[in-house]
């Protein structure tokens, strides 16, 4: 990261100085140059790369540009300017680079939202009972969150056959809860903090009809309140 922001500024001066030969130009009139690699390195690298450019090409100018070449100076009032010109750029570049970036993950995490939504969707037009309504929904909330989850349509299994009977039954408590009081409990939350999983109530005109389980989730990744 850091080479490669020598790297730029070394190349800079190095078009500097051709440019200087060919054009004729005083190399000290051509230092603004340098203000390219500092913006290279905040854009793409960070702050810190930002001021490291900054002060690598400083010292590059002070050395290779200004007169008498080859002999590292005590920065004027001139060159301090443009050394802190360098730095402002260097700070706001890579504010605006950061914000760029943040609103960029933003509008992805918008996009697999909303395609998430539309597949949901699309599965949901299949289902024939409420049942198949929840499995598509666990299966699409599945792929969304970092842990397994699960949909209970109701606190009791139909069946002797229910397979929920093995991992469900030591949370039964939580899970009733949920389904009572409509709220929050299990593994984050007020109620029944110690229980494995979290149980999120799925709720239609103020009732719980049943509820979004979150298997083992991670620790304060769901917490309520």
């Amino acid at each position: 990261m850091y080479g490669r922001c020598l790297l730029a500024v070394a190349g800079t001066a190095l078009a500097m100085a051709l440019f200087s030969r060919l054009a004729d130009t005083p190399p000290e009139n051509l230092g603004l140059l340098l203000i390219l690699p500092v913006l290279y390195a905040s854009i793409h690298h960070g702050l810190l790369p930002g001021l490291a450019a900054a002060l690598a090409g400083m010292g590059v100018y002070n050395i290779f540009f200004l007169y008498p070449l080859w002999h590292f100076s005590a920065l004027d009032w001139e060159n301090g300017v443009k050394l802190g010109v360098f730095a402002i750029t260097a700070i706001t570049a890579d504010a605006i680079a950061a914000r760029s970036r943040a609103q960029k993950r933003a509008v992805q995490e918008r996009e697999q939202i909303l395609a998430g939504v539309y597949a949901l969707s699309q599965q949901m037009l299949g289902a024939s009972s409420m049942a198949d309504v929840a499995a598509a929904a666990a299966s699409k909330l599945q792929e969304m969150l970092p842990c397994d989850v699960r949909v209970v349509l109701d606190s009791k299994p139909d069946s002797k056959s229910d397979s929920r009977r093995d991992w469900l039954e030591p949370q039964r408590p939580a899970l009733d809860y949920c389904l009572r009081h409509g709220q929050p409990a299990g593994r984050g939350t007020e109620a029944f903090p110690a229980a494995s999983h979290l149980f999120l109530p799925l709720t239609e005109e103020g009732r719980a009809f049943g509820a979004l389980v979150l298997m083992n989730p991670a620790e304060g990744l769901f917490q309520h309140g």
